[in-house]
């Protein structure tokens, strides 16, 4: 029997490349309701590295690694998706879909729950 190595390769600096493997990461993971904060990720790997652009279904809503969302409301349901870009291409993410609804009334406001489907 031989005695086989493996050798990992790091990309060199030098070498340049257009993005790949966009992807979107949601925090928190968990049940989301009505007024929480939700924060959108997208990673992707580039030489030079990427500018993101962030779309909801086809509507420019965000530029950055990060989106943000504020006091989460049903207005606020649809699916995002990440645009990585730089000078030797580009590649969108996978959309990922939030789902806001209504699903009891109190005596004064709808009691919501998130669903997240990737």
């Amino acid at each position: 029997m031989h005695n086989e190595e493996f050798i990992l390769c790091k990309r060199p600096n030098w070498l340049e490349y257009p993005p790949q493997g966009a992807f979107v990461a949601v925090s928190p993971s968990g049940e989301i309701v009505e007024g929480d904060s939700v924060t959108l990720s997208c990673s992707s790997d580039s030489n030079p590295p990427a500018e993101i652009s962030w779309f909801k279904g086809r509507k420019f809503v965000g530029s950055g690694r990060i989106y943000s969302i504020s006091k989460i409301s049903s207005d606020h349901s649809g699916e995002y998706k990440c645009k990585s870009i730089n000078k030797h291409g580009e590649t969108y993410s996978d959309a990922v879909t939030l789902n806001l609804s209504c699903w009891i009334w109190t005596e004064f406001q709808c009691t919501t729950e998130w669903t997240l489907l990737l």
